[in-house]
């Protein structure tokens, strides 16, 4: 039950971060959307993954999250700042995704690690 309790926990953390990225004209509520059901993603495949009891897997996955986020922002903010139209907004969910599944998969993996089974 804790794994579904950190899985809901990780949609909204995803949901209020998404409130706080830059402002795309009309793409805000489908944005915010596609952060939160990502995070959600990231939760369930880090449930597979907290079941491992590997220090070096952790810090791997840890590492490659932050990467991954870090990415994610940087395509999110050039799109932000660029002219949105139907390539700027493929780019805008993709970049949005691509940051938010990170988040779901660390607190996934950091709350069962830390609060157990």
């Amino acid at each position: 039950m804790k794994k579904v309790g950190f899985l809901a926990l990780a949609g909204g953390i995803g949901y209020i971060i998404a409130l706080y990225l830059p402002e795309l004209p009309g793409l805000m509520g489908t944005v915010t959307f596609t952060g939160t059901v990502a995070a959600m993603a990231g939760a369930a495949v880090g449930i597979p993954i907290s079941e491992k009891k590997s220090t070096r897997l952790y810090l791997g996955v840890a590492v490659l999250c932050v990467a991954v986020f870090i990415l994610g922002l940087a395509l999110y903010r050039g799109v932000a700042q660029g002219e949105p139209g139907a390539g700027a907004a493929f780019f805008a969910y993709l970049s949005t995704a691509v940051m938010f599944f990170p988040i779901g998969l660390l607190v996934e993996v950091t709350g069962i690690r830390i609060w157990g089974d």
